[in-house]
């Protein structure tokens, strides 16, 4: 968001706007990676290969104005506006981390120990991810221009993650 206020034209704003919701999309991937390393969990290879495509895809997706619009800044607020494919990209979001935490859950439940901990630590820190992405498109489509309440979200996730990162 930072960047998008120091563009001086708008097609810059766009245009990066863009490109980090680009960069987002191994980002998510990668956390569904670790959920399955963390839940010693063997998706089958049919999955994995479907899901390598569709993160694909959606990377290239990300650079038209099919997932997002456009940008304006109101104030001190980053508004993005969505083009008709967005829903793709909630839907892609949210059924990586869901299944991740799935997956997480389900190891959890026959974990002991420091590994019982560390799941569970990784859990709550993708279950405030969740949270917080959940939130932000709840506010994009229903209340735009309302306060930027996911960033409590977005913090704790950090938190907890990386304190499970240090400590596990």
């Amino acid at each position: 968001d930072l960047v998008m206020y120091t563009m001086k034209s708008h097609p810059k704003a766009i245009y990066f706007d863009r490109l980090s919701y680009m960069a987002g999309i191994p980002v998510i991937y990668f956390f569904f990676k670790l959920c399955v390393e963390i839940a010693e969990a063997v998706p089958p290879r049919a999955l994995v290969k479907l899901l390598k495509t569709i993160s694909m895809v959606m990377s290239l997706l990300m650079l038209t104005p099919l997932v997002l619009k456009d940008v304006r800044i109101e104030g001190e607020r980053l508004i993005e506006i969505p083009g008709p494919l967005y829903f793709v990209f909630i839907t892609y979001f949210m059924g990586y981390l869901s299944y991740g935490l799935y997956l997480l859950f389900r190891q959890y439940r026959h974990s002991s120990g420091v590994k019982r901990t560390q799941i569970q630590y990784v859990f709550v820190a993708l279950a405030f991810a969740l949270l917080a992405a959940g939130s932000y498109f709840l506010s994009m489509f229903l209340f735009p221009g309302s306060a930027p309440y996911y960033l409590a979200f977005q913090a704790a996730y950090v938190l907890f993650f990386a304190y499970a990162t240090v400590s596990y």
